[in-house]
């Protein structure tokens, strides 16, 4: 968040607004960079491959499909773009990401005793679980412009390096006389902690004058590594965001 009070505060020393009907479209000359900062919420979820032969792999698969569902992500950091001409450049940077799934919210039922001694088969509680992935991610994505004017159209492709920080599994357990319970814990399992992810996007930008820009790009991820490494399931997390970022030549 503190990248976003950041790209606010920039915002407000930037030109009056009013005056950007005479100022020029952003026209980046070749071998020119642009330095920002980007903050990209999104939904991620996974894939499921069975890498194995055995019969077990579809039936773990099906029950996982039944219970798990995505989950709210997020990245920020510094993005830098390096212009080959007018319209094509490539773009890398340094992210922060924070992703994920998360199991579907279920009900539990236990015997417990009441205030009398007796056991009350009733007693329930909604659990609510999900699983982490905090990890940096270095992107190297090629992009076209279209059209170079106030609105800007591109598209680009490329792949992303990314270094697993942490994995947590966190839980939340709400009884039903309202008392809750929480907690995450370091999941530990065996995890690669360098993997591969394919990039996608297709955006439209913004010039508030000749060097700075707005940018706001849809997102396609998807890891080409699978996370766990000596299971039987394998999963490759992908993900869908929208990155938005403030970019200035220099």
């Amino acid at each position: 968040m503190k990248f976003l009070f950041t790209l606010i505060a920039i915002f407000n020393f930037l030109p009056l607004f009013s005056q950007q009907d005479q100022l020029p479209p952003t026209l980046l000359k070749p071998k020119r960079f642009e330095l920002g900062i980007v903050i990209a919420p999104g939904i991620t979820y996974r894939t499921l491959i069975n890498h194995d032969t055995s019969s077990a792999g579809p039936a773990i698969i099906g029950v996982r499909n039944d219970i798990e569902k995505p989950k709210v992500s997020y990245k920020t950091g510094i993005s830098l773009r390096y212009a080959f001409s007018e319209k094509a450049g490539l773009t890398t940077g340094i992210y922060y990401a924070h992703r994920g799934f998360r199991q579907k919210s279920r009900n539990a039922f236990w015997p417990s005793r009441d205030t009398t001694g007796i056991f009350d088969p009733t007693s329930s509680s909604t659990v609510k679980s999900s699983y982490n992935f905090s990890s940096i991610e270095i992107p190297f994505l090629l992009d076209y412009t279209f059209h170079k004017a106030k609105f800007s159209y591109s598209v680009g492709i490329g792949g992303s390096c990314n270094y697993l920080l942490r994995a947590t599994f966190s839980y939340k357990i709400t009884e039903d006389n309202g008392q809750i319970q929480q907690a995450t814990s370091t999941d530990n399992g065996p995890y690669h902690y360098i993997n591969v992810s394919m990039l996608l996007k297709a955006g439209v930008s913004y010039s508030l004058n000749e060097k700075s820009s707005i940018h706001v790009d849809p997102t396609f991820q998807y890891d080409m590594t699978p996370w766990l490494d000596s299971v039987l399931v394998k999963e490759h997390l992908l993900n869908f965001g929208l990155h938005i970022g403030y970019l200035r030549a220099l």
